[in-house]
């Protein structure tokens, strides 16, 4: 009596076969939609025209709004846009922009993006924007020294996002912006900027965003960031406060805890390139909204009990390229709900953490590549495993990983392992995921052609997974025979013998004498498919 296979499939559909018929399904599916979004496309014209347009003696006459029209500029460059105008000033000095400012002043004027940049303006005049609407102003790499305090006053119920990157500010032009209550961006990167001072950004209640970066602040008085919250009233979404910080590539030695507890509604905040060296217990207390925390490229030199108290909500955390060696058991205390992702590269650790990650259950993103790590214990997952889908542990020195250890990865993906010192990976420790893996790297290993490496040759030659063809030419093994280094897709399975001892994959349709893996196609693609196709059909004809 014929029988299924492993995945449900008919005994004599060949791998050809369920190529083909899942070509054939999508291929319908796009037939389907092609005809149907025509339709769609169609009618919606024809509905649009009818609504949207006037007849006139039987004609049809279409509206459409006129654009601003440019006035004729000396130094500037004008491009009308539905929205408004584009303006574009660059190598233009003081006297070169007033004139040209003067002339878009001749007639109230609506500029969408009003860019000057590779210029040399030390300040920005007083009232030299006045008559003109802006709703973005971008002041790039212009020798920009100093702000009149009434040099954007005109601009205060207009502009949105204000860029002053690459300046020469040595401080927040406090004045000259705090009249700006509708700006929802302020990026200050790129500049002088060495203190952020009190009442720094006084004024700018609805922002959203605020970028600091690469500047060489090294304090952050605590009252810097009032006024960048409400307080009176719980926070329902349609108001704005500061959701977004950036605070990275600047001198700071530790968190500015004082300055943070303001911001409650705070969701993201980077600290790159600083200088930390140390977090206390309780610096993230009362930043309950806070998504995600970057901490790359600073010298913390350990994870201690209770650094992240207080960020209940986190779902993200960067802590890569420090000097972190050891990570304290409750390091992650408060991070049991939310955190999915950690990442923990390019550190000193020798020891896989895994009782400090048992605190985490939501976990699915793990990085722990370029560290120092050397084996994998039987319970390295145990207690927090069973979520997590990404694991990167490249660029250690991972000599063995017993059989028990992927036990509790019941949900993995991807796993990158190459460039450690692997010999092999037993069938015992992989068998647990194989049902589930999609991707797993183990080049620049010093492998041994085996046996115990015939489950993945067989993975391979059943083409389970999506394997970059430039991985697979870098994994090698050595033959015990000729102790020369092969391609192990190329290796036979016939010269990969297997002893009592060792277990092999099931064998499938597909041998070559040693046996192969049966692929499981999910056929709840095709099911979902045809479901598809049938609400697309009935959708064009409604």
């Amino acid at each position: 009596m014929p029988t299924m296979s492993g995945g449900g499939m008919p005994w004599f559909m060949s791998k050809r076969s369920k190529s083909n018929l899942i070509i054939f399904v999508f291929a319908m599916i796009f037939s389907v939609n092609l005809v149907c979004g025509a339709s769609l496309r169609n009618r919606r014209a024809s509905n649009l025209r009818s609504s949207t347009s006037v007849k006139l003696n039987g004609r049809i006459k279409e509206h459409h709004a006129e654009p601003e029209t440019c006035p004729l500029l000396s130094y500037c460059i004008c491009k009308s846009l539905q929205g408004g105008l584009d303006i574009t000033c660059e190598r233009v000095n003081s006297y070169k922009l007033k004139s040209d400012c003067e002339t878009l002043k001749k007639k109230e004027r609506f500029v969408k993006y009003f860019k000057i940049r590779l210029s040399d303006i030390p300040k920005l005049d007083d009232h030299i924007f006045m008559g003109i609407k802006i709703q973005h102003l971008y002041i790039h790499d212009s020798n920009l020294k100093a702000l009149g305090p009434n040099s954007l006053s005109s601009q205060g119920n207009t502009l949105s996002h204000l860029v002053l990157s690459k300046n020469s500010l040595a401080s927040v032009p406090t004045e000259a912006i705090r009249q700006l209550r509708n700006l929802d961006h302020l990026n200050l990167n790129e500049n002088n900027i060495t203190v952020l001072k009190q009442g720094a950004f006084i004024g700018l209640g609805k922002m959203t965003r605020l970028a600091v970066y690469n500047n060489q602040i090294h304090k952050v008085h605590s009252n810097a960031f009032d006024g960048l919250t409400r307080w009176l009233a719980p926070y329902e979404g349609s108001e704005r406060d500061l959701i977004r910080l950036n605070l990275g590539k600047n001198h700071l030695e530790s968190i500015p805890h004082e300055a943070l507890i303001p911001l409650k509604y705070l969701r993201s905040i980077d600290f790159t390139y600083n200088r930390i060296s140390y977090i206390n217990a309780g610096d993230f207390t009362g930043m309950d909204n806070l998504d995600q925390l970057i901490l790359n490229h600073n010298k913390i030199p350990n994870l201690g009990a209770g650094f992240f108290r207080g960020l209940d909500a986190l779902t993200t955390l960067y802590i890569d390229h420090n000097e972190i060696r050891t990570v304290h058991k409750d390091a992650f205390e408060g991070l049991d709900a939310k955190l999915s992702s950690l990442t923990l590269t390019g550190n000193k650790i020798e020891s896989f953490p895994s009782e400090a990650l048992r605190r985490i259950h939501q976990l699915e993103t793990l990085h722990m590549d370029d560290n120092k790590i050397s084996r994998l214990d039987e319970d390295a997952f145990q207690g927090f495993g069973e979520h997590v889908k990404f694991l990167w542990l490249q660029n250690n020195l991972i000599r063995d990983v017993p059989a028990p250890a992927f036990q509790d990865l019941h949900s993995l993906e991807w796993i990158k392992l190459y460039n450690n010192e692997l010999r092999t990976l037993h069938y015992e420790l992989m068998e647990p995921v194989l049902d589930t893996l999609i991707h797993i790297d183990i080049h620049s290993n010093p492998l041994v052609c085996d046996c115990d490496l015939r489950w993945y040759r067989q993975w391979i030659d059943e083409e389970w997974n999506e394997i970059e063809e430039d991985w697979l030419q870098d994994t090698l093994c050595e033959d015990p025979a000729d102790k020369q280094q092969h391609n192990i897709a190329q290796v036979p399975l016939k010269d990969m013998l297997c002893n009592e001892e060792v277990s092999d994959k099931p064998a499938s349709i597909k041998d070559d004498g040693g046996g192969a893996i049966s692929f499981k196609l999910d056929f709840s693609i095709i099911y979902f498919s045809v479901i598809f196709t049938l609400s697309t059909t009935l959708l064009c004809s409604s």
